[in-house]
């Protein structure tokens, strides 16, 4: 394993090859009626090139952004 500093140049699609985002979900937190309760909702999370696209933006904007 090799630990780094990530800086903005070093974020890509290409880190997240070989990072596979596949989860099976079987219950989910939902606001029902104002309050929050655990449902039960099954479904499969891959994500798609568009959200792997979308995660290069948000790290990018957090290389970005000073610690308070």
């Amino acid at each position: 394993m090799e630990y780094g500093s990530l800086t903005e140049d070093k974020i890509s699609k290409e880190l997240f090859k070989g990072f596979v985002r596949h989860q099976k979900v079987t219950k989910c937190w939902r606001k029902v009626e104002g309050e929050w309760v655990i449902k039960d909702i099954e479904f499969i999370d891959d994500w798609t090139e568009k959200e792997y696209s979308l995660q290069t933006g948000y790290l990018k904007n957090t290389s970005q952004t000073e610690a308070l």
